[in-house]
């Protein structure tokens, strides 16, 4: 059956005016409110947001403030109660088959070798096989849940979690950084990135193509353009810009390398103005 045109009576390029006064936490909330509308791929409260209010102010966040509690810090922190329960919670998660599996095996009920396989898997790589990437924010797809027995010694600790980081290093397919790239800033995002966002269009290319695959339509490459670039007449090849200028952009917007960056830096603001309060 033919896809039908999609409805893009509720676009406006002027609700996008606003993207000139946003500051680096501002840009990462708009990069947040996509990531999770484009894993869900559904009608949700982030495709709605998109629609009705795209420059997004405030949305709950996932991280962690390392600077709450002492312990944490920016590769290494416990996990809050809201990250376990976010992913028990979402209400069309493909991992709701998994947490009934569990139910099923609380209940001392028969599970096949395929359902007992999966509710035994590691959380992470669980998470990486069943969900879209997009599900996660940070450089690595997703932050690793691990236990650590307190009670053994310091020592003790240091040595297995050296052997676990680094078989599952391995065995996950997450190299480590190089010895020469390691102390490699990450790349700064500021106006210059802002600024080339802002005129090649990204966030309303994103939130069209979004809602495009949300509710199952078609949008022809010529009318995305005319109506992300209404003004652009001398264009030859619409087609040829979205291909190789806007959509790699917005697939770098999203990147987890851009994700990696603005948070890095928001920390090294908030350190900063710490230290001089």
């Amino acid at each position: 059956m033919e896809k039908q045109e999609l409805d893009t009576s509720w676009f406006d390029l002027k609700k996008y005016e606003g993207l000139k006064d946003l500051d680096l936490q501002g840009w990462l909330n708009q990069i947040r409110v996509r990531i999770w509308a484009r894993a869900l791929n559904e009608d949700s409260r982030f495709s709605r947001l998109i629609k009705n209010t795209p420059i997004v102010q405030e949305i709950c966040s996932l991280d962690v403030d390392a600077q709450k509690y002492p312990f944490n810090t920016n590769s290494v922190k416990s996990i809050p109660a809201k990250d376990i329960w976010f992913h028990t919670s979402v209400s069309n998660s493909p991992l709701n088959e998994v947490w009934r599996y569990c139910e099923k095996d609380r209940f001392k009920k028969s599970l096949t070798k395929e359902q007992n396989d999966l509710i035994e898997m590691p959380l992470n790589l669980l998470f990486r096989q069943m969900l879209p990437r997009a599900f996660f924010f940070n450089a690595n797809g997703c932050d690793n849940y691990v236990s650590v027995d307190l009670t053994a010694t310091d020592e003790q600790i240091m040595n297995d979690f050296k052997i676990w980081l680094t078989e599952y290093r391995k065995f996950a397919d997450y190299p480590a950084l190089q010895k020469k790239d390691s102390t490699k800033p990450l790349k700064e995002i500021g106006e210059k990135e802002f600024k080339q966002w802002r005129e090649n269009r990204i966030l309303p290319y994103l939130d069209l193509t979004i809602i495009e695959k949300c509710e199952n339509k078609t949008l022809r490459k010529e009318t995305l353009f005319k109506l992300i670039f209404p003004d652009d007449k001398s264009c030859l090849n619409p087609e040829e810009k979205l291909k190789k200028t806007v959509k790699p952009l917005a697939n770098w917007f999203l990147s987890s390398e851009t994700i990696s960056a603005i948070k890095f830096q928001l920390a090294k603001e908030k350190e900063s103005k710490k230290s001089q309060g």
